[in-house]
């Protein structure tokens, strides 16, 4: 079984977003006051077949409250759960019927509504994939610059039969291009998938799963299939037209779904409920807790049991292993007999040095360690012959040194540009990263601003040099902020001459004034901390003016090195933005 990132042998989206954020992150379910084409005629009037009157949103806020009004009663609902003298921060979830289902104007105003709230550190938008019109991914875009944007796309099954009985409305090639285009414009997608849906059998809802795991998604949604009062499916459970699964058949099912998943999918749930008062069918799912828990034991516990038949086999004695959970370990006995000789498949063609280059495959798992990624082959042959540099795992390209620590960020290597994700390692490829656009074959593409690309690189080694990997996302930024804060004074230029004179990189030209020479303005130390914000991992990351002087602004706190030095320090780092900026440039 796969590890999945952690021992709980999966990457729950709890852990994702302390990864990310820094800290536990609650969700805020929004109900912004949409309808759905397969409600008003468009496709349908009755909607889908499980869907309850509330567009499936029945823990979202009353509509009738704005897009702040909403949060800040979410917000009270979750006051008490947070650690004392912690700020909460928020994902802005517009849960109810199909959330990008109206004009864009609309849509600009609640999106930028809930991106522009200093709490909310990500937009997440239930929609359909058949409601993506070019003008919405535009301004998903948009908004993505500002606050990350989820887009959560509810596709249920890949089988047609399943699809028409729940009266979903579209084509499965709807979804895959929906999820291109989302991809494209790098926009983080999760998709929901029903188990349980009548008339499947163990093995199609499976297939579903992998369709899904091999889609290029980031995060997937499984859910149980529950049946509400009100709705067509419960007319069926009532006139004995099918049965939901017990308890333990879900868990083992979804166990089994998350086995076949990529390693690094984060699974944004395993179950689901509807308000208890509505639920007819199962109803131990109402117990959400005790459902859990069991999924959480399933998952640990096979996770160990494989662990330990590794160790097994590579003469770990099994008294060694205290678990109470592992009674026996049983290995098969060593055969003498040659093996098949399997066709590897080729990796992914990308460009090295100036030729295009099919990169080694290797299949291997993926392990954080110390603030690290390490990449381990799974064969004993390649383990002991992998020597780093390029390589595919999955459906992806990596880059490694000979121990298998990932490279992450921004490099140069054979002279050519590339960008490999800050929290996974992914070769970027046919993406627009940090406003740099990179090609078919993974790197940058001609006529790109490589000034921005060379500052990004000597953001990545401050960083890594005067931070601990083990250090959290916000420690990293206060030692970065320290650092920067230390140089001394000296302008160079002003700003609107350096704003003018480079148009498209002023931003970099400023922050290498620190980079290079160890000195600079307020706009140079601004600079060059948006940078070293990005390369600790921080998505909404601003270099702002007032045409007279230079501040950051990172996740809507003010930071401002050179006034924290020069007046007060607790005034300007992470303080209340009370400034307005003449000039405002995401980095």
């Amino acid at each position: 079984m796969s590890s999945h990132g952690n021992e709980k042998g999966y990457i729950s989206l709890s852990d994702y977003l302390k990864d990310r954020f820094g800290q536990k992150v609650y969700k805020v379910a929004i109900d912004g006051g949409f309808t759905c084409p397969n409600r008003d005629g468009t496709i349908g009037t009755g909607g889908c077949i499980f869907c309850s009157g509330r567009g499936s949103g029945d823990f979202a806020e009353n509509r009738s409250l704005s897009v702040t009004e909403q949060i800040e009663l979410g917000k009270k609902r979750v006051a008490s759960k947070l650690p004392k003298g912690e700020a909460g921060r928020y994902i802005a979830y517009f849960q109810a019927f199909t959330n990008t289902y109206a004009p864009v104007d609309r849509l600009r105003k609640l999106y930028l509504e809930a991106a522009e709230n200093p709490d909310i550190v990500c937009v997440s938008i239930a929609t359909r994939p058949d409601c993506l019109p070019e003008e919405v991914l535009d301004l998903l875009v948009e908004v993505n610059q500002i606050k990350p944007v989820w887009v959560e796309l509810g596709l249920q099954t890949i089988h047609e039969k399943s699809a028409k009985y729940i009266r979903r409305g579209y084509d499965l090639p709807v979804y895959d291009k929906a999820v291109a285009e989302l991809r494209k414009r790098d926009i983080e997608v999760i998709t929901h998938v029903i188990l349980g849906l009548p008339g499947e059998t163990r093995e199609e809802m499976l297939e579903t799963v992998k369709y899904v795991g091999e889609s290029g998604v980031q995060g997937i949604k499984l859910q149980l299939l529950h049946v509400l009062e009100g709705t067509d499916l419960a007319d069926d459970y009532k006139a004995g037209k099918f049965s939901c699964m017990s308890m333990d058949e879900y868990v083992e099912l979804v166990h089994d779904a998350i086995n076949i998943l990529p390693d690094d999918m984060v699974i944004h749930r395993m179950t689901g409920d509807g308000p208890k008062k509505d639920l007819i069918a199962p109803l131990w799912s109402g117990d959400k807790k005790r459902v859990i828990n069991a999924l959480r034991k399933r998952l640990v516990i096979m996770a160990m049991i494989v662990s330990a038949a590794l160790l097994y086999n590579g003469n770990v004695r099994a008294e060694e292993l205290t678990t109470e959970d592992i009674t026996e370990i049983t290995t098969e006995e060593p055969t003498t007999e040659q093996p098949k000789i399997k066709k590897v498949k080729p990796g992914i063609k990308i460009q090295i040095g100036n030729k295009k280059k099919e990169t080694k495959r290797y299949k291997g798992k993926f392990k954080k360690k110390n603030g690290e990624i390490y990449f381990r082959c799974k064969d004993k042959t390649d383990r002991k012959n992998f020597k780093g540099g390029f390589f595919t795992c999955g459906k992806y390209v990596y880059h490694s040194g000979k121990k298998g620590r990932l490279d992450r960020g921004w490099y140069k290597l054979n002279g050519q540009y590339y960008y490999f994700d800050r929290s996974t390692g992914r070769l970027a490829i046919s993406k627009t990263v940090d406003g740099i656009k990179i090609g078919k074959y993974g790197v940058v593409k001609k006529g790109e601003t490589i000034s921005r690309v060379k500052t990004y690189i000597k953001a990545r080694k401050v960083v890594r040099s005067i931070t601990d990997p083990t250090d959290s996302k916000s420690t990293k930024l206060y030692k970065c902020f320290k650092w920067v804060e230390g140089f001394n004074y000296w302008q160079y230029r002003k700003f609107m001459t350096g704003y003018n004179e480079h148009p498209k990189d002023w931003d970099s030209v400023f922050a290498d004034d620190i980079f290079d020479n160890h000195q600079g303005c307020c706009v140079s130390e601004a600079a060059a901390l948006t940078y070293l914000a990005r390369e600790c991992g921080y998505d909404n990351v601003y270099i702002c003016s007032d045409s007279g002087h230079g501040w950051a602004e990172i996740d809507g706190g003010l930071y401002d090195p050179l006034f924290a030095e020069a007046k007060n320090f607790n005034q300007y780092y992470n303080s209340a933005i009370r400034i307005h900026a003449y000039v405002k440039k995401r980095i």
